[in-house]
């Protein structure tokens, strides 16, 4: 697959390397990293809270870079898709976030999650402007390239793991159980579910608004809660089918400002 369609590998330049090295580390290693020591400290409710705002900290830190919309007609899906995600990791974690926990974990963990929600919003705005300005590269090709450089920063950062962890690394992986799943697991995610999303993620980027492409990201929080109520055989609760109905008519919102717009400026023109 690496060397399939040389043409676009040849076209790729110095700089363009050097982007793809960072936003590899921004967009994967960076930021599952800091999402990683958020949940080790705070647990899994205060990180998916803060990290949740996702869509709407990208929609606004690009209307801010792009100047795509003005403000006053965003703040309707800005609320909507808002009020929606936080009521909804609200229902979903209640009773963690309720639960007592240590103030100085928590805190630590609330600082690892607005890292890993900053450093994503960065990396969403700015791959998809690197995209937009720079149509010789595919989004096929540049998702290979993100996911090389990403493999060579696991190269690297694997062994500085072993060395810090290494009872429990080759423990872990002197289990015949544990090796495989880590694999297959590697190989599902890595392989197809990253690589993918990114290729869709790329062509979504560089066709749309990316404050309209940051609103569909809150597609993935919905399939998490689809999948996972699925493989429970269990049916949503009526508040979080009322949330997830906001969150979906702030989309609808989204979609419609951005259609009017465009038939405000062929007017114009």
């Amino acid at each position: 697959m690496l060397f399939v369609k040389q043409a676009h590998w040849r076209s790729l330049t110095r700089l363009d390397w050097q982007k793809a090295l960072l936003f590899a580390f921004a967009g994967n290693i960076g930021y599952y990293l800091a999402l990683t020591l958020a949940i080790h400290y705070a647990g899994i409710a205060l990180p998916a809270l803060i990290v949740g705002a996702l869509p709407v900290t990208m929609m606004i830190y690009a209307n801010i870079k792009n100047k795509e919309f003005s403000f006053q007609r965003l703040l309707i899906p800005i609320s909507l898709i808002l009020i929606g995600i936080v009521a909804l990791k609200y229902f979903q974690y209640s009773e963690e976030i309720a639960s007592e926990k240590n103030l100085t974990q928590m805190l630590i963990g609330a600082a690892w999650s607005l890292s890993a929600l900053a450093i994503w919003t960065w990396f969403g705005v700015a791959n998809a402007n690197y995209l937009k300005t720079n149509f010789r590269i595919s989004g096929y090709s540049w998702s290979i390239a993100i996911g090389v450089c990403c493999l060579l920063q696991v190269l690297i950062i694997f062994p500085v793991l072993l060395f810090f962890n290494k009872e429990t690394v080759m423990t872990s992986l002197q289990q015949p159980d544990v090796f495989y799943q880590l694999m297959i697991g590697g190989f599902i995610l890595g392989a197809i579910v990253s690589w993918l999303a990114t290729v869709w993620w790329n062509k979504i980027s560089r066709h749309l608004p990316t404050t309209l492409a940051a609103q569909l990201l809150v597609f993935e929080t919905i399939s998490s809660l689809l999948y996972g109520y699925i493989l429970d055989r269990t049916y949503p609760q009526p508040m979080i089918l009322v949330c997830i109905s906001i969150v979906l008519l702030g989309i609808v919102a989204g979609i419609h400002i951005t259609v009017t717009s465009k038939k405000s400026l062929k007017k114009e023109n």
